[in-house]
């Protein structure tokens, strides 16, 4: 089993993905958005800048210390209400000081970490491609901005970018969110002496759905999960209804990132909304090692009987998600102390996401990558595995411990076509078994 080489791109061949054979007469060879990997450290400026955020937050908030207490409270309040009693939460709760403030001090600087993770293993071109060769300013559109927690992380993790002129449409119900983050953008940029000018932010307080004008790139995070469920009857109505609507907000060559809890049901949103933007041709390019359809966590009927009649030689999934997992040792001391203090410490952060080109003349390489989605599995007969997903399906990679452990959770593998044919596969999980 050969590790995959990032420098390696190629276009796909024909008739394997036929919503792309119009494309393949200009093949114009360029960087294409694969992550290969997951273990990337943060850099000492971008833990420096994400410590600074909750300092940043008092201090644009003008939170006296004897009202600090108070603040560490109404954090622990909005986390009941966010996960453990939802049906208590108001759509429009950034809308109130009290609660928009420990929004911002606990949740914009930890999603602002797992999103800096994030940002930092994706291309630099996959942001601003569209904008290389010409002078206008990029446009970027953030659904469900909040207090730009998008446009923050974006700026932390793509120091290449800050130079560039881009044109931010920041979207949300909540006006005060929006001019709350637009503060600690700007007051971040003092704070660490960078000029932020280029960077040019139109709020707007609207809802998923406003009709706008096309743009360069589709940004959305944590936002579908707040009014779609995956136990509703119309749920795969709803999200193919989504997938249009941001499909309407892109220019042909437009890129779009989605992101979503790393949960069951945040993973279900992403799993589904793929399904649908794959049927539409988009090209799928990070996570995913392939173009076929998802074979974690299928959450609705009629999808998964149209799965099984198009791809039989395919293995699906019982009762997994697709998720990442980062852990928070860069994550910084200050950041660290500030979750002990509210009693809310984090081990790791995880999210489930996927990105794509509206119409692309490139496509991941035709070899049969697969990427490692687990840590290590122990077997029967003294054996060791781990899950692994590509274009076959869902996999259980099994051998000895030691070539097991050189497998890290993340990494992307090439494998011979003739080991992806097994048939033999796990009763309890749907994987199918692949020694290596």
């Amino acid at each position: 089993m050969k590790k995959h080489n990032t420098d390696e791109y190629a276009p796909v061949k024909k008739k394997q993905y036929p919503h792309l054979e119009d494309k393949l007469e200009n093949k114009k060879k360029d960087r294409i958005t694969l992550v290969s990997r997951f273990d990337k450290h943060l850099s000492s400026e971008q833990i420096a800048m994400i410590s600074s955020l909750p300092k940043i937050v008092l201090n644009v908030s003008k939170i006296s210390h004897k009202h600090i207490q108070q603040l560490k409270k109404n954090v622990q309040v909005l986390f009941e209400r966010l996960t453990i009693n939802r049906v208590d939460r108001q759509v429009n709760y950034l809308n109130y000081d009290s609660f928009l403030t420990a929004y911002a001090y606990y949740y914009l600087t930890w999603n602002c970490f797992k999103l800096v993770k994030l940002f930092s293993l994706l291309p630099t071109d996959f942001f601003l491609q569209n904008a290389r060769d010409t002078n206008s300013d990029f446009q970027f559109a953030d659904f469900g901005a909040g207090p730009l927690t998008g446009l923050i992380a974006l700026w932390i993790a793509k120091p290449e970018l800050r130079s560039h002129s881009i044109f931010f449409s920041c979207f949300d119900i909540s006006q005060k969110a929006l001019a709350l983050g637009e503060k600690i953008f700007r007051e971040l940029g003092t704070v660490f002496n960078i000029q932020t000018s280029q960077w040019q932010i139109k709020k707007i307080k609207g809802h998923f759905g406003k009709p706008t004008v096309p743009f360069d790139f589709y940004f959305s995070s944590n936002m579908f999960n707040e009014f779609l469920s995956d136990t509703s009857a119309s749920f795969f109505k709803e999200t193919k209804n989504v997938s249009k609507t941001i499909l309407s907000y892109l220019k042909d060559s437009a890129h779009a990132l989605i992101v979503e809890p790393g949960t069951p049901h945040g993973a279900s949103i992403i799993s589904t909304l793929r399904f649908h933007f794959v049927e539409a041709g988009v090209t799928i390019h990070s996570p995913c090692t392939h173009c076929t359809h998802c074979p974690l966590h299928v959450p609705h009927t009629d999808m998964y009987a149209y799965r099984e009649q198009k791809h039989t030689n395919f293995s699906y999934a019982k009762k997994k998600w697709c998720h990442f997992v980062f852990p928070t040792f860069d994550a910084g001391n200050d950041l660290k102390q500030m979750s002990h203090e509210l009693n809310l410490p984090k081990e790791n952060v995880t999210l489930s996401y996927f990105c794509f080109q509206k119409k692309s003349h490139l496509h991941i390489k035709t070899k049969n990558y697969v990427r490692i989605i687990s840590d290590t599995i122990e077997l029967k007969d003294k054996t060791v595995g781990k899950y692994a997903c590509g274009k076959s399906g869902f996999l259980l990679l099994t051998s000895d411990k030691k070539t097991i452990q050189k497998m890290r959770f993340g990494d992307m593998y090439a494998m011979s076509e003739d080991k992806l044919t097994s048939k033999i596969i796990d009763k309890k999980t749907g994987a199918k078994i692949i020694g290596v």
